[in-house]
C-alpha cells in the first residue's frame, strides 16, 4: 500500500517515510561516486539505519516547518529524490533541491517532479518566491533550473565547501507571479473512483477544523471535540501524527471524497511490545451511509496487519453510538464487553463498547473472501 501524487502513467511522487530507508539507501550506493560529485551528505550515508534516522528527522522538519522530501519513482523503481527545506514563513520563500540516479536522466523526470512541488510551493504553502542553488560547474542542475523558468540572479563566490574545495553557487529564483499554478500535492491511497486515503500534512489543518465545526453534533460521541476549539489544535494534532509516522507508532490518514476531506481514521499510539493498537475514525455526516469508512477501514487493517505487522486491533466506541458498532462488526472486529464508565463525554460518564481484532482472524476473514 502507498500514498502517491501520480505525475504520469509510469512516475509518481511519494513523501519518504522511513519505510522507504532501505530502497534509497540503496539509491545512493549505486550512485556514490556520480553523487559525490556535488552533494556533500554522501560519504556520511553508510547504511540502512542510517538513512531511516534521516528520513525520520525530516518528518519532523515537515510537522514544524512544512519542509518535505519526496521520493521519484518510475516504473516501481526509486530514481531519485525532490523536495523543499528552508520554509520560511515570515518572508514567504522556500528552497527546491533535487537529485536523480545517473543511470534515470535525460528521462524528464527531475523537471516532471519539481513542477508538481513548485506549484505546491506556491498554492499550498502559499510561498512567495522559490530558489534553486546549484555549484556552477553542475551544468545538469542549473539546466533544470532554467528549464523551469528560474531567473539566474548571481553567483555566490566560494559559498559551497565539498571535497576539500570552496566552489561557487549559482542563484536562481522563481516568484509567485510568474508560474502558473497547477494546485496542490496529495500523497493518496485510491480507495474507489471518487474516494481516496491521504497522509495528513500541515496544510490540511484548516479545512481540518471547519469539517470539525460543521459537525460538532454529528461528532457528539467524540471526546476529540471538546477540546478542539481552533485551528491551532488540528494544527497540533497534525505535529503529532507526523511524529508517530516517523517513530513508527501511528498512522493517521485523511479521507477525501471528490477532492474533499470527509473524515479522519487513525492507528494512534502502537504498543510495538505486544504490536497492538487501537484504531478510531470519524466522517462528516453527509457522506455517512455511502460506505466510505468500510473501505477506509479494511484499507488499514491490510496495512496495519500486513505492512506494519501487528498481532491485534482494538476498537473502543461510546454504547451509543450504533454507527460506529456497526463498523467494527462489518470489519470483523469481535465484541469482547463493555466498560461501565470508562469514558467522559459531554460532561457525562459513559460506558464503552469494546471489540477486538486479531491477525489470524483477519487472515482467516481473508482467504475465506477469495
Amino acid at each position: 500500500m502507498r500514498f502517491a501524487h501520480r505525475l504520469d502513467r509510469e512516475t509518481e511522487l511519494r513523501l519518504l517515510e522511513p519505510r522507504y530507508a532501505g530502497e534509497l539507501f540503496a539509491l545512493v550506493d549505486q550512485n556514490r561516486e556520480y553523487f559525490s560529485q556535488w552533494l556533500t551528505w554522501v560519504p556520511a550515508c553508510q547504511g540502512v539505519e542510517d538513512r531511516r534516522q534521516f528520513l525520520q528527522r525530516y518528518l519532523l522538519e515537515t510537522a514544524e516547518h512544512g519542509n518535505f522530501l519526496a521520493g521519484i519513482w518510475h516504473g516501481g523503481v526509486l530514481t531519485g529524490v525532490a523536495g523543499l527545506n528552508a520554509v520560511h514563513r515570515r518572508d514567504h520563500t522556500a528552497s527546491l533541491f533535487y537529485w536523480l540516479g545517473e543511470e534515470f536522466q535525460g528521462k524528464g523526470l527531475v523537471t516532471q517532479a519539481c513542477r508538481a512541488i513548485i506549484s505546491h510551493a506556491f498554492t499550498t504553502l502559499q510561498a512567495h518566491r522559490v530558489e534553486i542553488y546549484a555549484v556552477t560547474e553542475n551544468t545538469r542542475s542549473r539546466r533544470v533550473a532554467e528549464r523551469l523558468g528560474f531567473h539566474h540572479e548571481g553567483t555566490q563566490r566560494e559559498a559551497y565547501r565539498l571535497n576539500e574545495r570552496y566552489h561557487d553557487l549559482e542563484t536562481y529564483a522563481l516568484l509567485a507571479q510568474e508560474w502558473e499554478p497547477r494546485g496542490e500535492i496529495a500523497f493518496a491511497y485510491p480507495l474507489t473512483e471518487d474516494a481516496e486515503l491521504r497522509l495528513l500534512l500541515p496544510h490540511y489543518a484548516e479545512e481540518i477544523f471547519a469539517l470539525v465545526e460543521q459537525n460538532r453534533e454529528h461528532l457528539r460521541w467524540m471526546t476529540f471535540t471538546e477540546h478542539t476549539r481552533g485551528v491551532e489544535d488540528i494544527q497540533a494534532f497534525v505535529r503529532h501524527t507526523l511524529r508517530e509516522l516517523a517513530e513508527g507508532t501511528g498512522h493517521h490518514w485523511a479521507i477525501a471524497c471528490r477532492g474533499r476531506l470527509v473524515g479522519i481514521i487513525a492507528a494512534g499510539g502502537i504498543n510495538t511490545h505486544s504490536q497492538t493498537v487501537e484504531i478510531g475514525y470519524w466522517l462528516a455526516k453527509e457522506f455517512a451511509g455511502k460506505g466510505l469508512m468500510t473501505h477506509a477501514g479494511r484499507a488499514m487493517l491490510t496495512y496495519l496487519f500486513t505492512t506494519v505487522g501487528l498481532n491485534r486491533l482494538g476498537i473502543r466506541c461510546d454504547v451509543r453510538n450504533t454507527r460506529s458498532r456497526a463498523l467494527a462488526e462489518r470489519l470483523g472486529f469481535i465484541y469482547e464487553g463493555t466498560k461501565r464508565q470508562a469514558n467522559k463525554i459531554g460532561g457525562e460518564f459513559v460506558d464503552m463498547h469494546d471489540f477486538g481484532l486479531l491477525r489470524e482472524e483477519w487472515e482467516a476473514k481473508s482467504c475465506d473472501r477469495i
